[in-house]
């Protein structure tokens, strides 16, 4: 069936269009609103700037198409395969998109507002600039796995109010994204680039950020108990009142970071260089100090009760009214 017996019976009233073979077809600009295309290959096809909106894309074969600039809000386009799609500037809000493949698709500038990502690979995606707002992607046991998101590129992306929980965001690319007040339980972030991404008000606990990049990344009053931070880079990050209870930064890169007033209670900063930062009133009670590099840093009235500071450097740091190990309270500025 050609693209204009399409129209021409979409016209005529009929809607169901489910089942066919419709590769290649030309439905630009089309006005296909409510249409079931369940299980209907629509590999190659050609819907730039078409109107979908509400339509039943369910199991679809939607391979390499083409939908830059199409309306498919609210559509339905669950367990469909998206792979190499191009969806550049598309509107996809509210749209039901669990179990999609997505991998190597192009979703920049695109609208996926409170979109339901559950299950969805979308790795090596470029959602560079993208809305996520609200959107869902995250784990639930004994029925969705985390998102895959591996090597995605969501450079600049809104993502604020989102629940990524459970996803896997290896070697992603967060450059500037907006992660404010987002889910993030639970997500592997390992060898990510999160540069300059704002994370305030974020729940990161039980997270892994092995080998990642947070230069000069806010972590605002982040929660991230016991999640790791091993070889990771936060230097020049702002982590002021942020919750780090019991999280891994051994080997960690910190230089000039602000952790002012952030709770670090039984973490594991071994190795970790923390020259020139800022630890004002910072909780380190019971946390490992071995070996940390903290030359200039500022330790005004930082609490470190039972802190183990083997071999820790602690040239010209500032110490005014610092509770050492010993619970005993440095006095003198150096």
């Amino acid at each position: 069936m050609d693209a204009q017996a399409i129209l021409q019976r979409y016209k005529a009233g009929e809607t169901n269009f489910s089942g066919l073979n419709l590769s290649g077809c030309k439905l630009i600009r089309a006005d296909l609103v409510g249409a079931n295309f369940t299980g209907t290959d629509l590999s190659h096809a050609n819907l730039i700037l078409s109107y979908l909106n509400r339509a039943v894309l369910r199991g679809a074969n939607l391979a390499h198409i083409k939908l830059s600039g199409a309306n498919l809000d609210r559509a339905n386009m669950s367990a469909a395969n998206m792979r190499d799609a191009d969806l550049h500037g598309a509107r996809l809000e509210a749209a039901d998109l669990r179990n999609v493949n997505l991998s190597l698709s192009i979703l920049t500038d695109a609208n996926l507002v409170e979109a339901d990502l559950r299950n969805a690979n979308l790795s090596g995606i470029n959602a560079r600039g993208a809305c996520l707002r609200g959107a869902n992607f995250r784990e639930e046991k004994r029925v969705y796995q985390g998102a895959n998101l591996r090597g995605a590129d969501l450079s600049f992306a809104d993502l604020q109010g989102a629940d990524l929980s459970g996803a896997d965001l290896t070697r992603a690319n967060l450059t500037g994204a907006n992660l404010r007040e987002t889910g993030l339980r639970g997500v592997n972030f390992t060898e990510a680039n999160l540069s300059g991404a704002i994370i305030c008000n974020s729940t990161m606990s039980d997270s892994i950020l092995d080998r990642a990049v947070l230069v000069q990344a806010n972590l605002t009053s982040v929660r991230a108990e016991r999640s790791s931070f091993n070889e990771c880079n936060l230097s020049g990050s702002t982590c002021q009142m942020a919750l780090f209870a019991d999280a891994k930064f051994v080997n960690a890169k910190l230089l000039q970071a602000d952790l002012a007033y952030a709770r670090l209670t039984r973490a594991d900063l071994s190795r970790a260089d923390l020259s020139r930062a800022n630890l004002s009133q910072v909780d380190l009670v019971d946390s490992f100090l071995t070996r940390t590099n903290l030359r200039e840093a500022n330790l005004t009235k930082v609490l470190m009760n039972r802190a183990e500071m083997s071999s820790a450097n602690l040239t010209g740091a500032n110490l005014f009214n610092a509770t050492m190990p010993d619970g005993q309270i440095y006095h003198q500025i150096y």
